[in-house]
Parts: structure tokens; C-alpha cells; sequence
């Protein structure tokens, strides 16, 4: 399975201490140049910085069509841009992604998409996390915002 992931998942997976949900639910998992340099440059999160750039499974790929780059740069932002490009040009079973303009344009583009929830949920389904609830409140002091009606449908699935 080929897939590709914006920052934040990654991101909020790492400060939560579960990054490995995402290696354990899909192996390797393509990061476009931008998205890795959104992961790893500052000075915010340390210890989930070395946590990512430790991450032997988290693939940095360059992209190669800067033209459609630039169209969906002038809408979303730069590593959401290059995810969905780099979906595109690898073939992509799944883009990870949380932003909400980022996945109308993945839908837009015939992408499948899931993001940090899906991917907590999917783990709590798969028996990798135990406690969804749990897993749901550490994101969301970790600074992570979701409507009261996303998290009763997620809490509704699993």
C-alpha cells in the first residue's frame, strides 16, 4: 500500500507518543521534501523531532511536477500542496491529511484521504491503541481541535 502523508498526522501522532500507529497500519509511508521540513524545522517540539527524523519508515520524496504544485499552492499551503502532488505522481492508495480545504481538493482529485482520527480509529479497530478515548483526550491538550460532533462520530464507529 502506497501512502503519503502532510505533516499533521505526523505531527500530532508524534506529540501524542504514538507515531508508530502509523508504520504499524502502513509500513512505509512517502513525505514530500516540504512536509518533512514542516515535521523537523523548530525549535516547538523537540522530542518529537527526533522521534520523526528517527522514523527509518518516514520516506522524504521530491515531486516533480512543480506546475500543479503551483496551482494548488495558490489555495492550500505548501506541504498540503506537495502531498497531494506526490499522491498523484506515486500512485497513492491514501493521503494522510487533517486540513479541510487540503481534502476537498484531494476529493476533487479522486484521492482517498484519512487523518489523525481516522487513523487513531482505524489503530483502536486494528487493536493497536486500546483506550480511543484516552488517545482522543492526549490530542486534544496536545493542542489539536476537533468539533464536539467529529469526535461523537468517531466515539459512534468505534
Amino acid at each position: 500500500m502506497v501512502v503519503v502523508s502532510n505533516s499533521s498526522p505526523i505531527i500530532h501522532l508524534a506529540k501524542i507518543g504514538r507515531l508508530e500507529l502509523l508504520e504499524n497500519l502502513y509500513g512505509q509511508i512517502l513525505v514530500p521534501a516540504k512536509v518533512y521540513s514542516e515535521c523537523t524545522d523548530t525549535t516547538s517540539y523537540q522530542e518529537e523531532i527526533h522521534s520523526i527524523s528517527s522514523a527509518s519508515w518516514l520516506n522524504t520524496v521530491q515531486i516533480e511536477d512543480i506546475r500543479l504544485f503551483n496551482l494548488l499552492y495558490s489555495e492550500i499551503d505548501a506541504g498540503e500542496a506537495e502531498a497531494l502532488v506526490l499522491s498523484l505522481e506515486s500512485n497513492a492508495d491514501l493521503v494522510l491529511l487533517d486540513d479541510m480545504e487540503a481534502r476537498i481538493k484531494a476529493r476533487r482529485l479522486d484521492l482517498r484521504i484519512a487523518g489523525t482520527l481516522g487513523i487513531l480509529l482505524k489503530s483502536k479497530k486494528s487493536g493497536l491503541v486500546q483506550n480511543l478515548s484516552a488517545e482522543i483526550q492526549k490530542l486534544e491538550e496536545s493542542g489539536f481541535w476537533m468539533s464536539s460532533d467529529i469526535k461523537n462520530k468517531i466515539f459512534n464507529q468505534s
